[in-house]
C-alpha cells in the first residue's frame, strides 16, 4: 500500500483523545463518550484511535458497574513469559534513561499525521521554540498495516518522526490503533503485534526513537488489563527491546497513558488497571508508567475524586507495592481547554498549567510532563477537544504560552544542574 499522503483523508484528526469523568461505550465501531457533571451530560461521538484498541483481547474480564478491582487471584491467566532474558525484564539502564529523559513536551493528537511538510515544519519549529524537548506522535498500527502484513507501510510515519527530530525534538511514539484484521490473525493480536513491532522498531530506532508508549488510554476502551498485557504490552516490549539490543542502544517501554476513569462498565480506574497489569505479570515489561493526570474542569489543587493529578499518588502506590519504586511515571498528557463547553478562561489555563506542572515536578518519581496541546484545532468551537492549545488556531499565543516557555526553561536548567 502506498504511503498515506498528508491531508488525503487517510488520517483524519480524532478529537476525543481525552476522557474526563466519561462513560465510554463502543457501538458499531463508534465511541459514545458521555461526560457527566455539574448537572450536564455531554455526548461526544468519535471514531478515535483509542476505540480501535478494543479490536484486540478477550473482554470476558470486563467488570460490572462499580465492581471491585480484579485481584491477582481473580485475574485472567497470566501470559506465558520466558524469564531470564533481556527482553523480558526492565533493566536499570532503561529505567535510568527514562528518568534522565526529563523536560517538557507537547502532544497534538493525531493532527501531525494529516499535515503536509510545510505545516509540519511550522508546527515542529514552533514547538521547539518553546524549549520543549519531547513530542508525542502517533504510531497507528491500523493505518500502517490496515489490511494485513502485506499492506505494511511505515513511510509516512517515519517522515513525520524525522521532521520532528530535524528540529531537535525527541519523538515518543504512542500506539493509537489496532487493525480489525489482527484479532482474527493466527494466534490473535499478540503474535500479529509482535510481528509488526519486529518490523517497525529498527527503522524507528534509526530515526532516533528511544522510547515507546504502548497504548493510549486503554483503560477506557473495554480491553481488560490482562488482555492488554498479553496482546500488546508483552509482545510490544519484547520486540522493541530486542531491536534495541541489536542496534546497541538503550530503549524504554512506557505503559499506556492511563486516563481518568472509574472502574465499571468496561472502564478501569488508573490504579485498578495497573493492578491488573501487574497481576498478569506485566510489570517486567514496563520501564515507566504512563499517566494522564487531568483535573479539568477543576483546578489542579481541587480536592475532588476526579482530580487525577492528585490521584496519581494512588497509581504510584500500586507501583511501589509491586516492587517498582525505582521506575518513573510519565505524564504523557496534561492540559486544560479554553473558552468552550466546560472550558476554562485563558488566564485560568495559564495558572492551572503552571500550578499543575509544579505539583507534578515536585514528586521525586515524576518523569516528563507532556502538554496537550500546542495549538487549538478550532479556536472558539464548542468542543473542548478543539481548544486545548497554548496557541489559537491562527497562531496567536495564549497566556499559557509564556508559562510553558518558563516551565521548559526551568526543566532545562534542572537537567543541566
Amino acid at each position: 500500500m502506498a504511503a498515506h499522503a498528508p491531508g488525503d483523508g487517510a488520517h483524519r484528526p480524532t478529537r476525543a483523545r481525552r476522557r474526563h469523568r466519561w462513560a465510554y461505550l463502543v457501538a458499531g465501531g463508534v465511541a459514545l463518550v458521555v461526560l457527566a457533571g455539574a448537572g450536564a451530560v455531554w455526548v461526544h461521538r468519535t471514531s478515535g484511535a483509542a476505540s480501535t484498541l478494543s479490536a484486540c483481547g478477550d473482554h470476558g474480564s470486563v467488570p460490572a458497574d462499580d465492581a471491585a478491582a480484579p485481584s491477582a487471584s481473580a485475574s485472567a491467566p497470566s501470559p506465558q513469559v520466558r524469564s531470564g532474558t533481556a527482553v523480558d525484564s526492565s533493566t536499570r539502564a532503561s529505567r535510568h534513561a527514562l528518568r534522565r529523559m526529563g523536560g517538557l513536551g507537547f502532544t497534538q493528537g493525531d493532527q501531525p499525521m494529516t499535515l503536509g511538510s510545510a505545516r509540519l515544519t511550522t508546527l515542529f519549529r514552533g514547538i521547539a521554540a518553546t524549549g520543549a524537548t519531547i513530542v508525542r506522535l502517533d504510531l497507528n498500527w491500523a493505518a500502517i498495516e490496515p489490511s494485513g502484513p502485506d499492506s505494511y507501510d511505515l513511510t509516512h510515519t517515519l517522515a513525520v518522526y524525522r521532521a520532528a527530530t530535524a528540529h531537535g525534538l525527541t519523538v515518543l511514539p504512542v500506539l493509537t490503533g489496532v487493525p480489525g484484521w489482527a484479532s482474527s490473525a493466527p494466534g490473535g493480536c499478540g503474535p500479529a503485534f509482535a510481528a509488526f513491532m519486529d518490523r517497525a522498531s529498527p527503522p524507528m530506532l534509526a530515526a532516533g526513537v528511544r522510547a515507546v508508549e504502548i497504548g493510549n488510554e486503554v483503560n477506557t476502551t473495554g480491553m481488560s488489563p490482562q488482555a492488554y498485557t498479553h496482546d500488546l504490552l508483552v509482545p510490544g516490549a519484547r520486540a522493541f527491546r530486542a531491536a534495541g539490543i541489536t542496534a546497541g542502544v538503550t530503549v524504554g517501554v512506557i505503559s499506556t497513558g492511563l486516563a481518568p476513569a472509574r472502574t465499571g462498565g468496561g472502564t478501569w480506574s488508573p490504579p485498578d488497571f495497573l493492578r491488573g497489569v501487574y497481576a498478569a505479570d506485566g510489570g517486567a515489561y514496563l520501564d515507566a508508567v504512563g499517566m494522564h493526570p487531568y483535573s479539568w474542569p477543576d483546578a489542579p489543587t481541587a480536592d475532588v475524586a476526579w482530580n487525577w493529578l492528585r490521584g496519581a499518588t494512588d497509581v504510584r502506590a500500586v507501583m511501589v507495592a509491586n516492587g517498582d519504586a525505582d521506575k518513573a511515571m510519565w505524564a504523557t498528557e496534561f492540559g486544560f481547554p479554553t473558552n468552550s463547553d466546560r472550558g476554562v478562561s485563558d488566564a485560568q489555563q495559564a495558572r492551572y498549567l503552571a500550578v499543575g506542572a509544579r505539583i507534578w515536578g515536585a514528586r521525586a518519581w515524576a518523569g516528563p510532563i507532556v502538554i496537550y496541546s500546542y495549538q487549538d484545532l478550532d479556536t472558539g468551537a464548542r468542543d473542548p477537544e478543539d481548544n486545548f492549545g497554548v496557541r489559537d488556531t491562527d497562531g496567536t499565543a495564549k497566556p499559557a504560552y509564556d508559562v510553558v516557555r518558563d516551565l521548559a526553561a526551568a526543566a532545562a536548567a534542572q537537567g543541566e544542574g
